[in-house]
């Protein structure tokens, strides 16, 4: 018996493969706050400005560049731009105006501002304003010199005296012609720096007789006057060496 054999064409299917491309997933995007949670960060203030509305005031400004702060701060230095700075004061929302009191005359103080906003538990700052400095008028005038004296030497009359106090801005000149002079007969002929302590007064005419005195001020007005002196311009004569002299008669 023969046995028929069958071969059994299998189709052959031709799968195609596709390599997957691996993507990474989307990085998330963060937005960043002054504070988690707080929303927009807060602007500086600017335009600060200081003005001493008296010897124991100043009056402090700027401008708000935010429209969801909280308040202000207020930050003082009594040791000049460089600092250190202390917070001083805090003031509500859409406030620009602080007034500080109770300060010295005579001193100079500068600020800082800045804006702050609340959220739950948290707080954001946004950077501090530009600097404003202001130095406070004296409380009261200073003390009047003493120990004024008068000597004539070629050319003029040469003044000194001795400062009696510290807060001092300069010093007045103010002469009569004689020797007994009235209050109204002084006038002022100069104006000087706070560490000068004397004067040559080259206006003086020659063998005429004026009487000195010497008074402080700064911002708060005048001392009293010193006490006076009294002196002669001499008359200048030149020596047979070629220098000059006083000559007395």
């Amino acid at each position: 018996m023969w046995l028929r054999h069958y071969h059994l064409a299998w189709p052959v299917l031709a799968l195609s493969f596709t390599a997957c491309e691996r993507t990474q997933p989307l990085a998330p995007v963060l937005e960043a706050s002054a504070t988690a949670g707080s929303g927009a960060s807060v602007k500086a203030p600017s335009s600060t400005s200081a003005v001493a509305a008296s010897s124991s005031q100043i009056n402090l400004s700027w401008r708000d560049h935010s429209s969801n702060e909280d308040g202000f701060e207020v930050h003082r230095s009594t040791t000049g731009s460089s600092g250190p700075f202390a917070l001083l004061a805090s003031t509500g929302a859409d406030v620009t105006t602080y007034s500080d009191t109770g300060l010295t005359g005579s001193t100079q103080y500068c600020y800082l501002v800045r804006a702050f906003r609340v959220t739950g538990d948290k707080t954001s700052y946004s950077p501090f304003s530009s600097m404003a400095c202001s130095t406070t008028p004296a409380s009261a005038p200073p003390a009047a010199p003493f120990d004024l004296t008068a000597e004539a030497v070629t050319w003029q009359i040469v003044l000194s005296w001795l400062p009696n106090s510290t807060d001092h801005d300069g010093f007045k000149i103010e002469r009569c012609e004689g020797v007994v002079c009235g209050e109204t007969d002084f006038a002022v002929i100069a104006t000087t720096g706070k560490s000068v302590q004397s004067y040559g007064d080259y206006s003086a005419a020659w063998g005429t007789t004026y009487t000195y005195r010497v008074r402080a001020f700064n911002g708060a007005g005048d001392s009293a006057p010193s006490n006076e002196a009294s002196a002669t311009a001499c008359f200048v004569e030149m020596a047979d060496d070629g220098t000059y002299y006083c000559r007395t008669n």
